[in-house]
């Protein structure tokens, strides 16, 4: 029983490791937030068997599952970037006020025109916005290029 409370302890902090490298990932890396909360989605399973006092047999299943999450992590990790997102945004306003609400008009329109048009893989896509009004004005160019390389 005592070596079946070692191994357990040993399971939880490597997980624990695991777990931080992956948090530590998401913040270098926020495009690959929606990857990596999956990959901790699967580890809070892992996280699960090993509490339940898992056998031996279930241990060595789960050094398996470990190794291939650790080989998808440096797989993903080598991956190129799907999109390159380039925006440029002018605003001139009277007040910090004025340019904060010109701010949030502008990233409204941004998104607008993002979730209007969609976005497909390895396309192209240029979206420009203007305003002009008594605040002041903005323009933004949102360019994005899609993936040029095969993975």
């Amino acid at each position: 029983m005592e070596e079946i409370d070692d191994l357990i302890r040993g399971k939880i902090r490597e997980w624990q490791s695991r777990r931080s490298e992956i948090k530590s990932l998401m913040q270098s890396n926020p495009e690959r937030t929606l990857e990596l909360s999956h990959v901790l989605d699967l580890m809070d399973e892992e996280h699960t068997a090993i509490l339940s006092g898992s056998t031996e047999r279930r241990a060595v299943d789960n050094d398996r599952q470990s190794a291939t999450l650790q080989a998808t992590n440096i797989k993903h990790s080598l991956r190129p970037i799907a999109a390159k997102c380039d925006l440029q945004l002018r605003i001139t306003a009277s007040s910090p006020e004025d340019l904060r609400k010109l701010l949030e008009t502008a990233v409204y329109e941004l998104q607008g025109r993002i979730e209007a048009k969609g976005a497909v893989a390895g396309e192209h896509r240029n979206y420009p916005g203007s305003m002009s009004g008594t605040l002041g004005n903005y323009h933004f160019e949102l360019d994005i290029e899609g993936e040029s390389g095969n993975e």
